[in-house]
């Protein structure tokens, strides 16, 4: 790889055996201001059924009437996998809800795509089907 050091261009060369302790695929939960996704983790394979839970904070995820926005599963190509669903949140702030695909997705990859309630907020979780 490349990288600066004093305007001067420097260049790291890794060993070739240490590309292989780098994992392809690397989950993690999915955070953004005012907002953690719990499950599914960010990169994390999902079935046809699964957990969506997490706890919003504020800066801008603001339930209202007990939901904190609306949540739809899409493929890669932005099409939806399941009907845009409310998501109801508790008084603390942690919400957790069961989705089902309604249709088996065409493409290995997809999104959850969370949109708070005034439409001002987005949170996107890459994905993997199973």
């Amino acid at each position: 790889g490349y990288f600066r050091d004093d305007k001067k261009l420097v260049t790291v060369q890794l060993p070739a055996d240490d590309y292989t302790a780098i994992p392809e695929k690397i989950s993690m939960p999915y955070t953004g201001c005012g907002i953690r996704v719990n499950s599914p983790e960010t990169l994390s394979e999902i079935g046809n059924v699964f957990e969506f839970s997490g706890k919003v904070s504020g800066c801008g995820w603001n339930p209202q009437n007990g939901f904190i926005g609306d949540v739809e599963i899409q493929d890669s190509n932005e099409k939806p996998l399941t009907d845009k669903i409310k998501v109801p949140v508790k008084s603390d702030g942690t919400f957790k809800i069961t989705i089902a695909l309604k249709r088996q997705s065409p493409t290995t990859e997809g999104r959850i795509y969370l949109q708070s309630l005034d439409k001002l907020q987005i949170a996107s979780i890459n994905v993997y089907f199973k």
